[in-house]
């Protein structure tokens, strides 16, 4: 191994001596130097103005080669080989200058930047303006001393950031060593005072001196780590806490030798133990004699803490009270309260104040606490847990239920009277307002009360109105308000509508309930109902007023033979009738031959050819004329006959298919539009539209069904079903008005669609420098990422088909190309195309 840094003096020698100091000759000492570990250079000095300022290496041995990693340097100066090592350490031509003028040889440790080492180095003058260098990579002994002063640093600064001294008794010695810190936590100055055992006895607060010297020799004794806290005084008087921790060192006989370890101080959180336990002992004695419930729980919400009020209110014995989960005796709607009170206390690292909770008692009622807590925090500030007091409402809280409800309930039905049906209306009108959806109130009286109650009495009109009020109900869904109004008026609130379908529902309903008769002891009475109804916003904007509306309404209904309904505005009344003309007739529609349908082209634009048709149906009444899909389409969706007539769609479009494949495109597919309705039946007859195309001889390829976003978005069993179905069969997917509802992009490649047809409302504002455009272009190329098709709806213009055909848009539909034409005049647009 190489020499230290002691012995590099005793190795130059050990190279001098045997061939004298007056010449030094290289080749007689070779072979003693070529063996060496240690490295050798022998080199020759360069001079200027009589200063040496470098030199030329003559010999080096491989040991130098070895440990500076420098090779082929004979000839060479040292600034050449080792650049910048003037700037690294002037100190090392300064030595070379005095040993050449004759001094005796020096040592010095250098780190020479550009090789990245500490070097030790030992300097000899054999012959006039010639030196030898003997030296060792020192690196890892400097790195070793600098992580060892290093240490010592931060173990000061560690101290004295802990508050912490360490101590150091030798027992064979006989000697006492403590730090710095342990000097200044004992009020003493490390540079007048010593450290001895009489030092610290004489700092021991009289009445912990006995004990803390106990403890050390117990320690000792049994051979167990050292664990004490005592009281120092210093010399101003002040008393600091101190907690000592050490452990001793045995030999192998078990003789104690060493003992070492630190001292803290810990008076501060001495102090807040003393006073946290005073006031402890404190609350707890005003605890157990308080009226209310005195508690405290860990952060897990479980008790640590409770006095006997508690279980007195419960009625629990104490010790079963104390086993149970706060979370098992609360009422099971407060449950979520008391999680999520719990939660925000701890994540905020604050208490509640009048927080109602319902508990359950040993007999299974419930009592109404109202609880106020604070959070509990350990020594360090930390928190781990809560302490509160529960106080028992129960009686104020029923007094309080009872005003209320005498106030807002009438006393003979239980349903909410004039006041509460006005708060109900005015806060359903502005949600409605945000909503954008409806409200309908409904005005009810019964027909010919005022007879029952006049001539059977009035205790037999008012269990007419109590069965009235159940017939009402059972009419409604729950979220919906029925109201009593005074004497035989009554009102219904319904909100969250789209329209009035359902509010004219539940009048129809009303009306076949109150058809039956009504059973009153041994009597029986008809009585039936005249209905108003109105609509927010179509009527009217003013909560006040719709109930008025309502009542206008209901007197017509009455004005009209009673036992029926009657719109507040003519113009809706016409619009219902028309209505309920249209799905009257509807029925027959189909069985007489008067639907039809026509045929829009839908053209590829990168060759402008008519490569696929949207089906559209049309009903062609015989009074009416021609009535668009989005008339009669939700009639048929409510009546049911929606499966019958998409059959039918199917059915004469595919014949058309046959048609058109064969004269003019074996590839041409038409598109039909599918209702949600018909996804709903999961026995729908779809099969047999496969069943169809496979009598046709078409493949599923032929037909491309259009859903909608929303569908897509909800696919329930019976509707995935149905699109796997289709998918299977090889029928192709469309999603219609993309753009406009729920966007479901995750299911665009759960169910494989094919298409997205872009929603008219993107295209009609659609120019070079509008904003339609950008969302255009950013669809279709999600799109085309996804792997789908893009047709653009409503092309009226040149210049849109030209933005989107430049946008990458596979396909156009709209007035541009053609308006849908009935399948005479769609053939002739595909022979002109042809």
């Amino acid at each position: 191994m190489a020499m230290s840094t002691a012995d590099l003096q005793s190795s130059a020698s050990a190279v001098l001596e045997p061939m004298g100091t007056e010449v030094f000759d290289v080749e007689s000492g070779r072979a003693l130097m070529d063996h060496m570990l240690n490295g050798l250079a022998y080199c020759r000095m360069i001079f200027r103005d009589g200063e040496p300022s470098d030199f030329i290496y003559l010999y080096t041995n491989p040991a130098f080669e070895r440990l500076t990693g420098l090779k082929q340097v004979i000839g060479h100066r040292v600034t050449e080989v080792v650049p910048g090592i003037r700037e690294s350490d002037s100190r090392l031509f300064e030595v070379y200058g005095r040993v050449a003028k004759g001094a005796p040889p020096e040592q010095l440790e250098i780190f020479v930047d550009s090789l990245g080492h500490w070097f030790s180095l030992s300097v000899y003058s054999p012959q006039p303006e010639h030196f030898l260098a003997v030296f060792d990579v020192i690196s890892q002994r400097k790195q070793a001393e600098q992580a060892l002063s290093l240490a010592y640093e931060r173990l000061a600064l560690a101290q004295r950031a802990a508050m912490a001294g360490s101590w150091d008794w030798d027992m064979v010695a006989g000697q006492l060593y403590w730090s710095d810190e342990l000097f200044r936590l004992f009020g003493l100055d490390a540079q007048k005072d010593t450290a001895t055992f009489d030092t610290w006895r004489h700092l021991l607060h009289p009445e912990d001196r006995a004990r803390a010297e106990e403890r050390v020799c117990q320690a000792i004794r049994t051979q167990s780590p050292l664990e004490n806290e005592y009281r120092i005084v210093l010399s101003s008087g002040d008393i600091r806490w101190i907690r000592a921790c050490g452990d001793t060192l045995y030999d192998d006989r078990g003789t104690p030798r060493r003992m070492v370890g630190i001292c803290l101080d810990i008076t501060s959180s001495k102090n807040r133990e003393i006073a946290l336990s005073e006031s402890e002992a404190c609350y707890r004695m005003l605890a157990e004699n308080s009226h209310d419930w005195v508690w405290a729980i860990d952060l897990a919400g479980r008790l640590t803490y409770s006095n006997r009020r508690g279980a007195e209110v419960l009625g629990y014995a104490e010790e079963d009270f104390a086993k149970r989960d706060p979370v098992d005796l609360l009422h099971p709607e407060d449950v979520p309260l008391y999680r999520g009170t719990l939660a925000r206390a701890i994540a905020e690292k604050r208490g509640w104040k009048n927080v109602d909770f319902r508990w359950r008692q040993s007999d299974g009622q419930y009592r109404v606490l109202e609880s106020t807590a604070s959070p509990l925090l350990e020594g360090n500030g930390e928190l781990c847990g809560f302490q509160g007091m529960d106080r028992d409402i129960t009686a104020r809280k029923q007094a309080e239920i009872q005003v209320w409800q005498e106030a807002n309930y009438d006393h003979l039905t239980g349903l909410p009277n004039r006041r509460l049906l006005y708060d109900r209306l005015r806060q359903e009108v502005r949600k409605s307002r945000r909503a954008g959806n409806s409200v309908a109130v409904l005005f009810i009286d019964l027909d010919r009360f005022k007879d029952v109650n006049d001539t059977l009495g009035h205790e037999v009109g008012d269990a007419l109105l109590k069965q009235a009020a159940h017939r009402l109900t059972d009419c409604v869904r729950r979220t919906d308000t029925v109201a009593r109004l005074g004497g035989d008026e009554f009102t219904i609130l319904l909100s969250e509508l789209d329209g009035a379908e359902y509010a004219e529902r539940v009048a129809q309903q009303l009306v076949r309930a109150f058809s039956e008769p009504f059973t009153l002891g041994e009597e029986q009475a008809y009585v039936t109902v005249s209905i108003g109804i109105t609509l927010y916003p179509e009527d009217t904007v003013d909560a006040e007023q719709l109930l008025k509306n309502a009542d206008q309404a209901m007197y017509s209904a009455k004005q009209r033979g009673r036992n029926c309904y009657q719109y507040f505005t003519p113009a809706l009344q016409e619009a219902v009738l028309e209505r309920v003309r249209l799905a009257r007739e509807l029925r027959g529609a189909l069985d007489k031959g008067e639907f039809a349908l026509s045929y829009q082209p839908i053209v590829e634009l990168a060759t402008g050819r008519i490569r696929k048709a949207e089906a559209l149906i049309r009903w062609k009444h015989p009074e009416l004329g021609i009535i668009g899909p989005s008339k009669f389409i939700p009639i048929a969706e409510e009546t049911g006959l929606i499966s019958d007539i998409g059959d039918w769609v199917f059915r004469v479009a595919v014949q058309q298919v046959v048609r058109w494949r064969s004269e003019f495109d074996d590839q041409f597919q038409v598109s039909i539009k599918k209702s949600p309705v018909q996804f709903r039946n999961r026995q729908s007859g779809y099969r047999a539209w496969f069943d169809h195309l496979e009598e046709l001889g078409l493949p599923g390829g032929c037909l491309i069904i259009e859903i909608t976003e929303a569908l897509l978005f909800d696919a329930g069993i019976s509707r995935t079903e149905h699109l796997q179905a289709f998918r299977a069969a090889g029928v192709q997917m469309a999603i219609d008005d993309f753009g406009s509802g729920y966007s479901a992009l995750s299911n665009l490649k759960k169910f494989d669609v094919n298409y997205l047809k872009i929603d008219r409302a993107f295209i009609g504002g659609l120019a070079s420098d509008s904003e339609e455009r950008v969302l255009c272009e950013a669809i279709i190329a999600m799109a085309h990422k996804l792997g789908l098709q893009v047709i653009a709806k409503g092309v009226e213009t040149p210049e849109q088909r030209d933005l989107l055909q430049t946008a990458g848009c596979d396909y156009g539909q709209g007035y541009l190309f053609a308006r849908p034409v009935p399948a005479d005049e769609f053939e002739s647009l595909l022979q002109a195309g042809r």
